[in-house]
């Protein structure tokens, strides 16, 4: 074969070898940067470096959280521990810092879109029983059907009863079981000159909770939770039927004791109904640990109702059926746990969040966080162990009832308030909203529609992460 050809074929086969690796199916590969190589020590000291935790808590929650994760392997946790303030103040990239986020869902969905969080692999969600949650825990984490947060409790609502608060006609004690009758009570204590006997607490946030609680019991079923916000173009519904009416009712409930009521805390309010001065208060769950009041002996039961509900859809209002009252209950704060993308830690990270979620562990976590509860299902058959030193054991079933009733179609359903970035300024206006009308300075729908106003400058503020795209994302 003469030089010429001879190269020539070399020349072709080169050619074809690299045609078909060009056409070749091929992952992308990590390209080295430039830059000196890590010595092993520098290695080890990656390997060792403590997983970085945020956490929006207590010191205490942080300090048990460190103390179950360390003890259970070698792995190191370093947590900075912030309060709600500070997080209202914390970027998404000030967030960069950390591998774990245990913090309020309201920053979820912008996380997501900025591709900062890694999705839960559905074999891990198989192996911790997440199809086995309530349906209200599977739903807080979820972006476009993929799981990013993991639910650490459920904030709900319950009626805190005295069994003895009703003094010589505690045996005639009636609960009552709807709006209507927390209403009634309310102006036979006042035409009877007396304090009222059944109350919620006033301060901080609690009274916007109270008007969307309302609110969100006049939803037609579980599904229709746009009760908050149009589905169709993503504006709030704050003048709409139910939300009027429950301002209505708020303000005849309460407005001629709006000065007593304005400061009143929720662990006020227990040590009222502990004490026997009030014979029930409608309070956030499961936050009730602090073990010197002595809420041993209250019983929980389930929110006030709505006899009726309004349909969106024909734009009318219809009773229930005879019997059946739909007791829903809002999360409006609580808890999510994530694992960022950048994390080098992921499977430590993964362990944390199997740690806090699943049983008996997450229980002992429970004293030490607000807003986190036992709320799975398998998990009731330890919840004694700990729920004792809160409740007295036979209120145990009650407690489970209360969440059982809550992702029921039928009976109960809960509304979740959408996870959106301003919800804190959301709530801060609808607040005052409440106030204005409580102090007889603004008529309810003039109020509302000043507040709704607000809510939608808000939602452009945080545009293109605006209520609808992110409402109909995390459908």
């Amino acid at each position: 074969m003469s030089p010429c050809k001879f190269y020539g074929a070399w020349l072709l086969v080169l050619l074809i070898g690299i045609s078909a690796l060009g056409c070749r199916d091929s992952k992308p590969t990590e390209v080295p940067t430039t830059g000196p190589t890590m010595t092993e020590a520098e290695l080890e000291a990656l390997r060792l470096a403590p997983l970085k935790v945020l956490l929006v808590g207590s010191p205490a929650w942080s300090e048990e959280i460190k103390l179950q994760f360390e003890g259970r392997g070698g792995a190191t946790i370093a947590i900075t521990t912030i309060d709600a303030e500070q997080w209202a103040n914390t970027t998404n990239e000030d967030c960069d810092a950390y591998d774990v986020l245990m913090v309020p869902p309201d920053r979820l969905a912008p996380l997501v879109a900025a591709d900062k969080l890694l999705k839960f692999p559905p074999a891990i969600l198989e192996k911790w029983g997440h199809n086995s949650w309530f349906a209200v825990d599977r739903r807080i984490g979820r972006i476009d059907q993929n799981t990013y947060g993991i639910s650490l409790g459920t904030p709900l609502a319950a009626v805190l009863v005295h069994p003895n608060a009703g003094g010589a006609d505690s045996n005639e004690l009636r609960i009552p079981e709807n709006w209507a009758e927390w209403q009634a009570a309310a102006d036979s204590d006042r035409q009877n000159q007396r304090p009222l006997r059944w109350v919620e607490p006033m301060s901080g946030f609690n009274p916007a909770s109270s008007l969307m609680l309302r609110a969100a019991s006049m939803a037609k079923s579980q599904s229709q939770s746009d009760v908050f916000y149009s589905r169709v173009d993503g504006e709030p519904r704050l003048t709409s039927p139910p939300f009027v009416k429950a301002m209505e009712d708020l303000k005849a409930t309460y407005g001629p004791n709006a000065a007593e009521l304005k400061n009143l805390s929720a662990p006020d309010l227990i040590a009222q109904v502990q004490a026997g001065t009030v014979q029930g208060a409608l309070v956030p769950l499961p936050r009730l640990d602090d073990v010197s009041v002595g809420v041993a002996n209250l019983k929980p039961t389930p929110p006030p109702g709505s006899q009726r509900f309004y349909n969106f859809f024909d734009k009318s209002w219809t009773n229930r059926s005879a019997g059946v009252l739909r007791t829903q209950v809002v999360g409006v704060s609580g808890h999510i746990v994530c694992v960022l993308r950048r994390t080098r830690k992921s499977e430590a990270a993964f362990k944390l969040v199997e740690l806090m979620v699943t049983t008996p562990t997450a229980e002992t976590f429970a004293p030490f966080a607000e807003q986190v509860l036992v709320s799975r299902s398998e998990q009731w058959s330890n919840a004694s162990q700990w729920i004792g030193r809160q409740y007295s054991v036979d209120a145990t079933d009650k407690i489970r009832n209360i969440f059982d009733l809550a992702n029921d179609d039928v009976l109960g359903g809960t509304e979740i308030f959408p996870s959106l970035p301003g919800n804190r300024e959301r709530l801060q206006a609808l607040t005052e909203a409440v106030w204005h009308v409580l102090e007889d300075r603004k008529e309810p729908r003039a109020a509302l529609e000043e507040c709704q106003q607000i809510w939608i400058e808000i939602g452009k503020n945080h545009s293109p992460l605006d209520p609808l795209t992110i409402f109909q994302r995390s459908k």
